[in-house]
């Protein structure tokens, strides 16, 4: 049983006098159980639900996004306390330290992540946000993540039914561009979207938001880094000249950013094009030729392929070393 003792010491407060208790300016807002502005002598769960818990809502939704942009982070949920009808009943259940219910977070900190499959933006919730299923302006809506920055989106992390086991939201981050982003919560009319998959603004049919008293995040998404490509240097050949044509003894090269196997484009004979792949040994990273090979021409050809997959040409004129 709830005692007026119990309630001051609870608000810290000056006063014994019940209207005022009920009334007071520690009462933590976000306890589910509180005093309501209700004109009965007793309210119950169902009171709850449909006085939305004391919240007033008449001016959280909007249907342009530059508004939520505009309020994110400021946007405070208006709590109406009582003006009759204060009863001691209401302090039972009272949470003194519930949390505000849209508090959000990074996983571990991260705010900033590489734009790849293999890293998601982990969002967690920290709140009690089963809270907003038990109030009857959101039982239809959907819960989401407006992003914006390099671009905007808006992404369904879950129907008002699922939202009672959502405790955080990853976002692969390779289905966001590069750059800086801030990102709030956001409630939407009920959407066809699946769960965890993004919105399209452009064409839904909701645009209507209805806005949360919650912080803000930023993140950043930088651009996964450039594989690195092979570059050749260093390329000796040791030939000679005999007769009209060329004998190479030896090939050797450096090779950076990787390892390759190459292969020659040699013309041989009367114009005739011959592909060597010769035993090439690789020590200390120096590439050498160990065969001999004999040609007409003085303009020839390696393949090898890169780091990307892509196949690449090194053209060398065999009259630099003769």
């Amino acid at each position: 049983m709830i005692s007026i003792s119990q309630v001051q010491k609870t608000l810290n407060a000056d006063t014994t006098k019940l209207s005022e208790l009920c009334t007071y300016n520690t009462i933590n807002k976000w306890s589910y159980k509180k005093p309501l502005d209700i004109n009965k002598n007793k309210i119950d769960d169902a009171d709850i639900y449909k006085a939305d818990c004391g919240f007033d809502f008449n001016n959280i939704t909007t249907t342009k996004i530059a508004e939520v942009i505009t309020n994110a982070g400021k946007f405070t949920w208006a709590y109406k306390r009582p003006t009759c009808c204060y009863r001691l009943g209401d302090f039972d259940g009272y949470n003194h330290n519930e949390l505000p219910w849209f508090q959000c977070e990074f996983q571990n900190g991260t705010t900033s992540i590489t734009q790849s499959t293999a890293y998601n933006l982990t969002i967690l919730f920290n709140g009690d946000m089963s809270r907003i299923t038990q109030l009857s302006t959101f039982k239809t809506l959907d819960f989401c993540l407006l992003l914006w920055g390099a671009e905007t989106k808006l992404y369904k992390c879950a129907t008002m039914v699922d939202m009672m086991d959502l405790t955080k939201v990853s976002i692969t981050a390779n289905l966001l561009y590069p750059g800086s982003y801030t990102i709030v919560p956001v409630l939407t009319n009920s959407t066809t979207a699946l769960n965890n998959t993004f919105v399209n603004i452009d064409n839904t049919a909701l645009n209507t938001y209805y806005q949360l008293e919650t912080n803000t995040l930023r993140a950043n998404i930088t651009a996964p880094p450039q594989p690195q490509r092979i570059i050749i240097t260093n390329f000796e050949v040791i030939c000679e000249l005999q007769q009209g044509e060329y004998i190479i003894h030896s090939i050797s090269f450096d090779v950076d950013g990787g390892d390759i196997t190459p292969w020659f484009e040699i013309t041989v004979g009367y114009g005739e094009v011959k592909q060597y792949r010769p035993n090439v040994t690789s020590a200390d990273g120096v590439y050498h030729l160990t065969q001999e090979i004999t040609t007409t021409d003085a303009m020839c050809k390696m393949f090898y392929v890169d780091t990307d997959g892509t196949e690449k040409t090194y053209n060398f004129n065999l009259d630099k070393w003769i």
